[in-house]
């Protein structure tokens, strides 16, 4: 099927620059693990901030694909990319684009997976801890050979006012 020349090259700038802003976000992302790791309030916060601001920007780039897309009597999202890329020669820039953001995507998906982890696992101790200090019992989180919650260890309170 035949694609109109400036068809193609508005799909492909559309793809630059949300590769563009893909990689951005991977860069963030980093700086948020080493934020995370590092424990400073202020980095975590600062790279919140960054991280909210790209995924906005990133977000405004897929609208626009979606939009193109959607002009063209496409699907929108990576179906629709797809089904355009379908109609193109193998050979063009696009196609690459294409699977460099594919790529970057799934690379973004397992450190934003990790860095949610690490969020996770420090709100758990938090309240652990909190639950201590308050004279909650203590429950360990653990789950048996049936996925069950299991209780661990009670303690006694650490302060009483």
């Amino acid at each position: 099927m035949h694609v109109d020349p400036d068809q193609l090259n508005q799909f492909t700038s559309i793809l630059t620059v949300e590769l563009e802003s893909a990689q951005k976000l991977d860069k963030i992302l980093d700086k948020e693990h080493r934020a995370l790791t590092s424990g400073d309030p202020e980095q975590i916060l600062a790279a919140a901030d960054d991280k909210q601001r790209q995924m906005q920007e990133t977000l405004k780039f897929l609208t626009e694909r979606n939009r193109f897309l959607q002009s063209l009597q496409l699907s929108p999202g990576k179906t629709g990319s797809e089904q355009f890329l379908d109609r193109l020669p193998a050979d063009v820039p696009a196609r690459a684009l294409w699977q460099e953001i594919e790529a970057l995507a799934h690379v973004l998906r397992d450190k934003n997976e990790i860095n949610g982890g690490i969020v996770s696992l420090a709100q758990r101790h938090t309240r652990q801890a909190l639950d201590i200090l308050s004279g909650k019992m203590y429950s360990s989180d653990t789950y048996g050979k049936g996925g069950e919650r299991q209780s661990g260890p009670s303690s006694p309170p650490i302060a009483k006012a």
